[in-house]
């Protein structure tokens, strides 16, 4: 005999259960997450008690805990979710918007999603001083954007960009990924993230750093 045959296969009611509890569970995640995002709106991590995520996502705090070691497991979760999103709506705008319309679209975007989510980023972005380690989902996040404006320029001008050029533009997303991060947390220069015109200087000083105007 087999080994094969000599086990005995579980029944298909037991594997349907399975499924919907796996399915439950994972809907109580998603709305523990999401949950945790909208209290995040209103005021920073440290001030959001565990009882209120599971509250306002209609769980007892058992079920948080079953899901989650402590609220640094939650955060990191979060960053997860986050990151996973953020791809999927920028890639979105890389591939389907024209170029006059890029850059605008690319900065208004995330301007306002991390205006709206600023108590998850001011989060994040003290976390990594205390822990580098900490900010490796978001360097992959950027290193994956930056490749794909390199590439998105690169079609723009019809041909393969030199070193300098490539360079020009990470450069110039690092420097507006360094100012929307400086405004983020202490606001250090004339102006503010929540000025009007702040995502148009933001393009601003994208294109004037990164040439983008001259690959065509």
């Amino acid at each position: 005999m087999s080994l094969t045959s000599s086990r005995e296969e579980a029944p298909a009611g037991a594997v349907t259960d399975l499924a919907a509890k796996q399915r439950r569970s994972q809907i109580t995640y998603d709305k523990l997450i999401a949950a945790g995002f909208r209290l995040l709106e209103q005021r920073e991590l440290d001030a959001v008690p565990v009882a209120e995520i599971a509250e306002r996502a209609g769980y007892s705090v058992g079920a948080f805990y079953a899901r989650f070691k402590n609220k640094e497991d939650f955060h990191h979760a979060l960053v997860r979710h986050h990151v996973a999103e953020r791809l999927i709506a920028l890639e979105r705008i890389l591939t389907e918007i024209s170029d006059e319309e890029l850059l605008s679209a690319y900065f208004t975007n995330v301007v306002n999603t991390l205006w709206r989510n600023r108590f998850f980023w001011r989060a994040c972005l003290f976390c990594s001083i205390q822990d580098p380690r900490f900010w490796e989902p978001f360097r992959d996040m950027f290193r994956i954007i930056s490749d794909r404006l390199v590439a998105r320029a690169s079609q723009r001008a019809g041909r393969d960009l030199t070193n300098t050029e490539e360079m020009d533009i990470r450069f110039a997303l690092q420097v507006t990924n360094g100012a929307i991060n400086n405004g983020m947390i202490n606001r250090p220069g004339a102006a503010s993230i929540e000025d009007p015109d702040f995502i148009e200087r933001l393009e601003r000083a994208f294109r004037a750093v990164s040439g983008w105007d001259l690959l065509r």
